[in-house]
């Protein structure tokens, strides 16, 4: 399963992403922002400096997450780096991946997910079972990093940047997977939508969110 998982190069190059908006990312007081106003002042900050410590996590949203091996790089980058996976695990059409799910089914191919990321997941890592477009109709959370690497032609995912890029927080980072390879779609869709792109690694093209 992990044959057709992203290749060691782009996995090192994820992990540089990740640090890197871990970087940008400023830190906040655990209970929200801190009042500093002239009825809070510095002594707001002073006592709540003193009880609680500063955190900073990351929240990452993986589309297409196979058999886990892209997961596993990402929450490795950083303890504080939290994934949220977001597949149907049947494959896609047109792709290596349609075949072997539907030798293996759906659930089997979860199975190997939840196997391969058992030592993380659901403490640094979270499945989302579903379809991409459905389950960014509902997302709650701020997105620092979005990683796309699922269905490869260009309507899909064009349609899966478009759907997901307003829970990007501004300044957070696009990364798209097979850009310039044997899936002349997914290199139109990032032309079309980021012209400014950036490249890393063997096959990944990424940018940040400026609006």
């Amino acid at each position: 399963l992990n044959s057709l998982e992203t290749p060691l190069e782009d996995l090192q190059g994820l992990q540089r992403l990740v640090r890197h908006a871990l970087e940008q990312k400023p830190y906040t007081f655990p209970g929200g922002s801190l009042d500093l106003s002239p009825k809070g002042g510095a002594s707001a900050w002073d006592e709540q400096r003193q009880f609680t410590f500063p955190i900073r996590s990351l929240t990452v949203v993986e589309v297409g997450s196979w058999a886990g091996r892209t997961a596993v790089a990402l929450a490795d980058a950083d303890p504080q780096v939290r994934v949220y996976c977001v597949d149907h695990w049947q494959g896609s059409p047109g792709d290596p991946t349609d075949g072997l799910a539907r030798a293996v089914g759906s659930e089997g191919m979860f199975r190997a997910f939840c196997e391969n990321t058992k030592d993380k997941l659901f403490r640094t890592i979270f499945p989302c079972r579903g379809h991409s477009l459905s389950w960014a109709a509902v997302w709650p959370l701020s997105i620092d990093l979005l990683f796309v690497d699922a269905e490869h032609t260009y309507e899909a995912l064009k349609a899966d940047i478009l759907s997901w890029f307003p829970h990007v927080r501004p300044g957070g980072l696009i990364v798209c997977h097979d850009f310039g390879t044997t899936f002349p779609g997914v290199t139109k869709a990032v032309q079309e939508l980021a012209p400014h792109y950036k490249r890393l690694g063997r096959c990944l093209a990424w940018w940040g969110k400026t609006i």
